[in-house]
């Protein structure tokens, strides 16, 4: 778990904007060291990257331990959720990290891959309705469990508790993280994902 957290808060974002820009993301945008933000400092293929990356840092330590004889359910949703938090008040930047999203995605990935699927169309559709990330975020989270217990269902298979318990938990801390961006969104000051850019000549 130990070893989870410290993984989970390496800063892909912050380090990337780092190394090519030279400055320290935090300081610029919403201020935040996510993908999105990184889109705004360096552009649009950079997001996919730095998605990409906290994505594959939040399975490969699920992934390792699932792998590991005689540790149950409990022992790697454990991993899960230090991972995330990891994420989330990251050791390496004071204990002040990203959203979650993309690292938690990348822990169900190995956890419910076939619920992330539904809960990423979800996302998509509400993107493209509503052309704010905040709020794509927050439609593709509070499915998610919802995605976890009807694909259980649909198979026939036994609910797994813990994993509810968990994917809930996880739905509420990442929707409870983006109440800034909705507030602003809200009052008209969040920019929108897609944006047409203007000619000048």
């Amino acid at each position: 778990m130990i070893f989870a957290f410290s993984w989970g808060g390496i800063p892909v974002g912050y380090i990337v904007v780092k190394q090519i820009k030279g400055i320290d993301i935090r300081k610029y945008g919403s201020g935040n060291i996510g993908a999105t933000n990184v889109r705004r400092v360096l552009g649009s293929s950079w997001f996919f990257g730095v998605f990409a990356l906290d994505a594959v840092k939040g399975a490969l330590p699920v992934l390792i331990t699932g792998l590991v004889p005689g540790f149950d359910s409990l022992k790697v949703i454990l991993v899960a959720a230090s991972t995330i938090g990891g994420n989330l008040f990251s050791p390496w930047l004071g204990f002040k990290g990203g959203k979650g999203i993309s690292t938690s995605i990348g822990v169900f990935l190995v956890l419910a891959p076939l619920s992330v699927i539904a809960s990423t169309v979800v996302f998509s559709v509400a993107l493209l309705a509503l052309n704010y990330m905040s709020l794509a975020c927050v439609a593709g989270a509070i499915v998610f469990p919802f995605a976890i217990f009807s694909a259980e269902s649909i198979r026939g298979m036994e609910h797994n508790q813990i994993l509810l318990l968990f994917s809930t938990a996880v739905a509420i801390t990442l929707t409870a993280m983006e109440r800034t961006n909705i507030t602003r969104v809200l009052s008209r000051t969040e920019p929108k994902f897609f944006t047409r850019s203007r000619r000048t000549d």
